[in-house]
């Protein structure tokens, strides 16, 4: 699995649009393998944002630039207006993810700025072994499974089964 960052500089009057257009292009990206895709603000609103995408291998993400959907996605006006940096690829070492925070909705879902904090929600993780994801996480949300199996497998070593 691969992680991808890349700081964006975002004008102002376009963020909102920007912020719809990664919704938009979810599908097709989906299709394409990407497992996850966040868009990172300095959280003292100082600085730039920081485009993360997460891959479960390098060629796939290498056949995605490839794709002419992408290079569709890349020619629309939002894009053309945002300034981006070169990508920096890092290769999944080992760690892991606080599952109960994936609950949370996006920045896209719930506007800008940030919402306040909320409470998590209580883990209830499965007591059967096979199962990789947490008893709370809804069939409703299959990248968000498809993702999370993934992240415990690579850290793990094990193969999850589909549930």
């Amino acid at each position: 699995m691969i992680v991808c960052l890349r700081t964006v500089v975002v004008p102002l009057d376009v963020r909102s649009r920007y912020l719809a257009w990664i919704a938009e292009g979810r599908a097709v990206r989906q299709a394409h393998g990407i497992l996850a895709e966040w868009v990172l603000d300095p959280a003292d609103g100082d600085g730039d944002t920081v485009l993360v995408t997460v891959w479960p291998s390098h060629e796939v993400f290498d056949a995605w630039i490839a794709t002419p959907e992408r290079d569709a996605l890349t020619a629309s006006a939002v894009h053309q207006v945002v300034t981006y940096r070169p990508i920096v690829r890092y290769d999944l070492a080992g760690g892991y993810t606080n599952l109960p925070r994936q609950q949370r909705r996006t920045a896209h879902e719930v506007g800008y700025p940030r919402p306040r904090a909320r409470s998590r929600p209580a883990s209830s993780c499965s007591s059967v072994p096979s199962r990789c994801e947490p008893a709370w996480l809804p069939s409703s949300r299959p990248l968000l499974s498809r993702l999370l199996r993934a992240l415990a497998e690579a850290s793990s070593g094990r193969r999850c089964t589909e549930t």
